[in-house]
Parts: structure tokens; C-alpha cells; sequence
């Protein structure tokens, strides 16, 4: 019980990880698209 929920909750502050690695560069992509534009 224990092993598993510890499992659950890697993998969930690995996903966490990933979608905020994921914001930072999407963000620094609209960024580098808006200096363009402008």
C-alpha cells in the first residue's frame, strides 16, 4: 500500500515537473514570437 501510493506520488511530481518545464517554454516561445511581431 504504502510502496504504491509513494509510486503515485513520484510520478505525479514528475508530471508536475514535465508540464511546468512545458509552461516555462511555451511561454519563452510566445515570447520570442511577440518580439518578432512587434
Amino acid at each position: 500500500m504504502m510502496a504504491r501510493n509513494y509510486a503515485f506520488e513520484r510520478d505525479q511530481r514528475a508530471k508536475a515537473k514535465a508540464a511546468r518545464k512545458a509552461a516555462k517554454r511555451e511561454a519563452k516561445r510566445q515570447a520570442k514570437k511577440k518580439a518578432e511581431t512587434s
